[in-house]
């Protein structure tokens, strides 16, 4: 049996300092710059953010027109067609951790909970 792994604590310094490096980093809460990713970059590699201000989408703009890494801007517009698409690429093994479920009467404390940044896969709000 295949032995299972655990998300990384992208806050720990053991983590940001263990000299692992990736192909994508990908930023879901905007707690985490594209300087602090670098050191986890790959040299042809790419950071995505989701919830960039207008001065990091400018920064990225300016800093990819002379680096190899990249600094990518990801903005959605929720939609049924992406969730479906999420649950093909879950069926087909896409990992996602969840860090915490929350019954439905609880809501207020996973949304503070969740902007605090302190979860470190994803939290669920239960509907049942």
């Amino acid at each position: 049996m295949a032995k299972k792994e655990s998300p990384p604590d992208y806050k720990s310094p053991l983590f940001l300092n263990s000299g692992k490096q990736y192909d994508i980093v990908i930023d879901l809460s905007g707690s985490f710059s594209f300087e602090q990713a670098r050191k986890l970059l790959k040299p042809k590699a790419v950071f995505i953010s989701t919830l960039p201000s207008p001065l990091v989408m400018l920064q990225s703009a300016v800093h990819n027109l002379f680096s190899y890494q990249k600094h990518k801007i990801l903005v959605l517009k929720p939609s049924k067609q992406y969730l479906q698409n999420l649950g093909i690429l879950a069926k087909n093994g896409l990992k996602i951790h969840i860090d915490k479920i929350y019954p439905w009467n609880n809501f207020t404390t996973a949304f503070d909970e969740t902007k605090s940044n302190g979860a470190i896969g994803k939290n669920i709000i239960s509907l049942s």
